[in-house]
């Protein structure tokens, strides 16, 4: 029988960092009355240069349908602007709004504030030292 351990445990250590994220930005969703999903695609939106609904999507890794339900919710929010590209109507850009920005932006604070935990610091290393191990262990056979 295949053993999937490695595997296994790297992705059970991903979805505990997603886990410890996600606990890190929540009372800033609550805060402003979002999900953490809706915020995660705020920050998404404010990271990239020319956010589409596509690209967004993919980036938050949500299906195309449900990353464009969220953005009108969030439209009729205030926290995002959806604009239809002239070249091409069947694109929707995306802008955050001032609210948009500010839950973003206090998400990113919450986010890069979690670098100075030694604990996640820690969880991390161990992880690139696993990783690194693996890989190498996997380069040879």
């Amino acid at each position: 029988m295949y053993e999937c351990k490695a595997g296994f445990n790297v992705w059970r250590a991903l979805k505990s960092l997603n886990d410890f994220f996600d606990e890190k930005i929540k009372p800033v969703a609550q805060k402003h009355g979002l999900t953490v999903m809706q915020l995660k695609l705020l920050c998404t939106v404010k990271s990239m240069d020319r956010a589409t609904i596509g690209s967004v999507a993919e980036h938050t890794g949500i299906a195309a349908a449900n990353a464009s339900a969220m953005c009108k919710k969030l439209s009729e929010l205030g926290y995002l602007i959806r604009k239809r590209m002239a070249e091409d109507d069947r694109v929707v850009c995306l802008e955050l709004t001032s609210n948009g920005d500010i839950a973003a932006e206090e998400a990113g604070e919450r986010i890069d504030g979690t670098y100075k935990d030694d604990v996640l610091r820690s969880f991390w290393e161990k992880l690139s030292i696993e990783m690194s191990s693996r890989l190498e262990k996997s380069d040879i056979k």
